[in-house]
């Protein structure tokens, strides 16, 4: 509303190009301005029709959410689905690690957070060019050269500083290659 303001520019007025020009200044500021800012501007304004009397009753266009899942993971070769699936069953057993160490079996809402974390990556790296046909193992998916595009691009996603996200899947990468949790 300040903006419009400062641009005499009506509450009538506020349509479309209205909010594409804010949308600009917006960016050119630093802030954020991508879809799901749009989205929550338009789904407040069009809040306030419903509720406001004396409000405009224009409407604005409330942008899709994009997909959370653009690949299926059925999509994969079915080596790496099995992969995962066996190494996602050795963490509900008891085991050692490399030091001899008792670890206990992670809870089923842990185990999801792992595979989702695993799917991410394979649907990350066939964002990133790898063809999905080469992924045909855990072992594939965590071969350096494809593991260090993937974390690079979870960190530049990231900004100047990689979030915990990408330091975990970082140190979760190091622990399946080198602590003996492929699949045999």
């Amino acid at each position: 509303m300040r903006y419009c303001s400062a641009n005499s520019v009506a509450p009538a007025e506020v349509d479309e190009t209205a909010v594409d020009h804010f949308i600009d200044y917006r960016s050119r500021c630093g802030k954020p301005a991508d879809t799901a800012f749009r989205r929550l501007l338009a789904r407040a304004w069009n809040g306030n029709v419903r509720i406001v009397p004396e409000w405009p009753t224009q409407l604005l266009v409330e942008p899709p959410v994009k997909a959370a899942v653009e690949i299926e993971w059925e999509a994969f070769p079915k080596g790496l689905r099995q992969d995962i699936d066996q190494y996602l069953r050795g963490l509900t057993r008891i085991r050692k690690s490399r030091t001899g160490q008792r670890i206990r079996p992670l809870k089923e809402k842990t185990i999801g957070t792992r595979r989702a974390e695993l799917q991410a990556a394979a649907r990350m790296a066939v964002k990133l060019g790898v063809p999905i046909e080469k992924l045909e193992s855990l072992s594939a998916l965590l071969a350096q050269a494809v593991a260090k595009d993937v974390l690079d691009a979870y960190w530049k996603k990231n900004g100047d500083n990689p979030k915990l996200y990408t330091i975990d899947l970082a140190g979760r990468f190091l622990s399946i290659r080198e602590g003996n949790q492929m699949p045999q």
